[in-house]
């Protein structure tokens, strides 16, 4: 029998991340019930099924519900049972290019009419800086007339995962913890530590960790422009990219290597398309330049009709040998997923329409 209680824990928002986290936690033998405002999504969570399509995922979501160990639930008022709430859900870019956050109050505020004495409550949802303190403690504590690091605690710890690889990163990769006191920080990380068996870092405060989740996509969408443009020059010399940049990552740097990272038709997803210019709209705000965020998005979102232009070309050269015919095998953003949001996928097939003419 394990030392301590299992734990109550209810993820709110029950998207990709939410499925993901929830399956994990229920698998690890926590109690886990999910809240969402879509109908059909928990119906479907009911008979053990989910849409989310990651590897393994499928099985283990349906071994967690016969178990019992993860059920659905639409009223909020089960939140007042949970010892921890993961709050998991989308902020999407509003019209001024600053995340909505209006998902995000929503489900806070529906936290903070049932938060009880002595919950943690998790922030994952992909924020600017400052949100926790400015914008979640505020209203968890006027909805539920507690205070924070005395009656609950509260942190923010960025989510790392990469679709089609979830579950194993889950597992693996390490979990930022911020959170403004060092016992706030202490019992977060043993939750995690605990139940999935991973290593926490602790960061001084709930912003750090926001800001670590944008550093982070900030660095591969800069660093994934960077190849792009090295591809480009390689195309320009007749070499092969492949084996300039192996050749090249071979270089000791700092404590690691150079790592330029793969090329691709472009970059879609969630996170990586939105997160940069989140951080370009900060640093424009603060009066900062901004120039290399917004030119590896730039150069990012050209790549689609980079390599459609390539395929032109190429059928231009060969008009009398072939067909201009082009068939696009696969539509999501990347290997493995289901995924069509921002997928750089759809203006390429804009741009090689009308090829025939």
């Amino acid at each position: 029998m394990p030392e301590y209680p299992v734990p109550q824990v209810g993820v709110v928002g029950f998207g990709y991340i939410g499925t993901v986290i929830g399956t994990a936690l229920a698998d690890a033998g926590c109690r886990v019930t999910a809240l969402d405002t879509d109908a059909a999504r928990l119906d479907r969570l009911d008979r053990g099924e989910t849409d989310v399509r990651e590897p393994g995922l499928a099985a283990r979501l349906a071994s967690a519900v016969r178990s019992g160990n993860l059920a659905a639930a639409a009223d909020a008022t089960v939140l007042a049972d949970q010892d921890v709430v993961v709050v998991t859900v989308g902020t999407p870019l509003g019209e001024d290019m600053s995340p909505d956050l209006d998902a995000v109050r929503d489900a806070i505020a529906a936290v903070g009419r049932h938060l009880t004495a002595n919950t943690t409550v998790v922030l994952k949802s992909t924020v600017t800086p400052r949100t926790t303190d400015a914008v979640v403690a505020p209203l968890l504590e006027r909805e539920s007339g507690l205070t924070r690091d005395r009656d609950f605690v509260l942190g923010f710890c960025p989510e790392r995962i990469a679709e089609g690889n979830a579950l194993a990163e889950i597992a693996r990769l390490p979990i930022v913890v911020g959170a403004n006191t060092a016992a706030a920080r202490e019992r977060i990380a043993a939750f995690w530590q605990r139940h999935l068996g991973v290593e926490t870092v602790e960061v001084a405060s709930a912003t750090e960790a926001e800001l670590v989740k944008l550093a982070d996509n900030v660095w591969i969408d800069v660093n994934i422009a960077l190849a792009n443009q090295i591809s480009k020059l390689t195309r320009e010399y007749g070499a092969g990219f492949e084996r300039v940049r192996r050749a090249a990552n071979t270089l000791p740097k700092g404590q690691h290597q150079v790592n330029i990272l793969a090329s691709s038709i472009g970059v879609g997803g969630s996170c990586l398309t939105k997160d940069p210019v989140f951080v370009a709209d900060i640093l424009e705000t603060a009066g900062q330049d901004a120039a290399v965020v917004r030119q590896a998005r730039a150069v990012n979102d050209a790549m689609p009709a980079y390599t459609a232009g390539l395929i032109r070309g190429w059928l231009r050269r060969n008009r009398e040998a072939v067909a201009p015919v082009v068939a696009v095998f696969g539509l999501t953003f990347k290997n493995d997923t289901n995924d069509l949001r921002q997928t750089p996928v759809a203006p390429f097939v804009r741009a090689v329409e009308g090829f025939a003419a």
